[in-house]
């Protein structure tokens, strides 16, 4: 997919900053996975919303 797994100092800002809010809703896999991609991205406000007191879903 080319996305590093850590943010390089080296790249290109975000057309906003990554300043923007995301939520996602539910602690499972495809948003944890959602959620690392969007930081090796450049995205900083990124907020998980789970009902359960776990993360990762599939009980």
């Amino acid at each position: 997919m080319g996305i590093s797994q850590t943010l390089d100092p080296k790249t290109k800002p975000l057309p906003k900053g990554g300043d923007q809010r995301i939520a996602l809703i539910g602690g499972g896999p495809a948003s944890i996975s959602c959620a690392c991609f969007l930081a090796r991205l450049g995205y900083k406000d990124i907020t998980v919303y789970e009902k359960e007191k776990y993360l990762g879903g599939l009980r």
